[in-house]
């Protein structure tokens, strides 16, 4: 499964899903019993963005739209022959970023007050996990005709002109920080023709409460929120609590900072890459937690990055790296941090990483340096083989790279260079930063070429 991050806009910590090539039906028409009835439709009081019950959402013109398609409706409806018949049952939507939330306009139908299952989400994991949510007519959505209550979401009727219609809101908790590969919404072809207008993704926002009866966390004792989890859990975003000492003359302070799923941050980069740099004579500081970053990187020096939690995808984090780099202090971007993990919007990728991976191999591979005269590859052997996820960086802007050391491509692919970067400099204004694609586990972090690569890395940036 290959993550895609697509395109969309960016409003605070919400991601507004781009729905283009979902869409099944048009506002335009009649859109459950008779596509000629005008009034079988949602008429919408503006297109563009809106906000409803404090989350914002895009809605589409279906006049601007291709094919005039606006709103996705799938196969459901009180009857054979019923227009709604005739749509799709099943529609994916890319999404190529960790979420914590997601929210639905919509959550109405043609005939959605009956008591069946009116669509079901699910939430596609890049790991391959799938979580799978059931929204009830009755329940969850209601029928789109009339201002009928239901207690599982909100009315948005003020999106709405006219009367005797609407339209409401509704979210899922996503239970996983992993990067979510793609939502696929689909309906049981019950009575119910489910209508869902825009999907909003939120990132970094407040934790999600306890599933399971009783308030209880199904699932084992430590699957809670990050924030919530022990110091030592690798998905923690509990703050450490570590601070530098104080300043002593000719030694650099250092953060290292990250946190995510599908790696243990704490153990490895906070911890043995950590070390290696204290043991080099740095002051190091480590942290999975953003107010404690935030506050640590403007004592730092030296900003050594991995993550791919939401919080770092927040406004206030890419603020705080941005102003980082522009008082002229070094950048270490570390494996994780070369993902695509947010947004396109953020311009993360494209300023700090000029590209990066949205898939990867695992296995013992054979690392290559290509420039044996660069500080960052002294004492680096000229070829050496590590067992490491092998990131399939792809640079959109090769411009503003130099790549140092390469990588073979796992699975070849026809028309795609068989080499792919996995140690490169970023020509960014003002300051220097070092990507090193390598480092999913202890085989990395333990290793002498990638520990060398480090503290080069570290030396290099600090070099005006």
């Amino acid at each position: 499964s290959v993550a895609i991050s697509p395109e969309g806009e960016t409003v605070g910590r919400f991601r507004l899903l781009d729905l283009r090539a979902a869409f099944t039906a048009s506002t335009n028409t009649g859109l459950y019993a008779n596509k000629e009835a005008k009034r079988d439709t949602l008429p919408f009081a503006q297109f563009g963005k809106v906000e409803s019950n404090g989350v914002p959402y895009k809605v589409v013109d279906p006049k601007t739209a291709k094919d005039g398609l606006n709103v996705i409706v799938l196969k459901g409806g009180n009857g054979k022959n019923v227009y709604s018949k005739s749509f799709a049952q099943k529609v994916e939507i890319p999404v190529g970023s960790v979420a914590n939330r997601i929210h639905f306009l919509g959550a109405v139908g043609g005939w959605g007050a009956h008591d069946a299952i009116a669509m079901i989400a699910e939430v596609h994991f890049l790991s391959g996990k799938v979580q799978k949510k059931i929204f009830q007519g009755g329940r969850d959505f209601a029928d789109y005709n009339g201002t009928g209550d239901v207690p599982g979401s909100k009315s948005a009727r003020q999106l709405l002109t006219g009367e005797g219609r609407q339209v409401r809101t509704l979210w899922m908790p996503v239970e996983s920080d992993e990067i979510i590969d793609k939502l696929v919404l689909s309906s049981a072809d019950t009575e119910i023709a489910p209508t869902t207008v825009a999907v909003t993704i939120e990132i970094g926002g407040p934790p999600n409460p306890p599933a399971g009866k009783g308030g209880k966390k199904k699932g084992k004792a430590n699957d809670g929120p990050s924030d919530l989890l022990p110091k030592d859990n690798p998905k923690t975003t509990q703050a450490f609590g570590q601070a530098f000492a104080p300043r002593k003359a000719g030694q650099l302070r250092v953060l290292f900072a990250g946190a995510g799923s599908s790696h243990n941050f704490p153990a490895f980069f906070l911890g043995t890459d950590a070390l290696t740099a204290k043991a080099a004579g740095y002051d190091v500081a480590s942290t999975p937690n953003l107010k404690e970053t935030l506050a640590l990187l403007p004592q730092a020096d030296l900003f050594v990055f991995s993550g791919n939690h939401g919080q770092f995808g927040t406004p206030e984090f890419q603020k705080a790296i941005r102003d980082f780099a522009a008082a002229g202090k070094g950048i270490i971007l570390l494996h994780a941090a070369t993902w695509y993990n947010w947004p396109l919007e953020t311009k993360y990728n494209e300023e700090f990483v000029c590209g990066g991976s949205r898939n990867h191999g695992h296995s013992d591979f054979t690392f290559t340096v290509t420039k044996p005269e660069h500080p960052i590859m002294k004492g680096v052997p000229a070829t050496f083989v590590i067992n490491d996820e092998s990131y399939n960086i792809e640079l959109t802007r090769p411009e503003g790279a130099e790549v140092l050391g390469t990588i073979p491509r796992q699975t070849p692919k026809e028309g795609l260079s068989n080499i792919l970067p996995s140690v490169w400099t970023v020509k960014y204004p003002g300051t220097k930063v070092v990507c090193i694609a390598l480092g999913h586990d202890e085989k990395s972090h333990d290793h002498p070429a990638y520990k060398q690569l480090l503290l080069n890395s570290l030396t290099w940036v600090t070099q005006k």
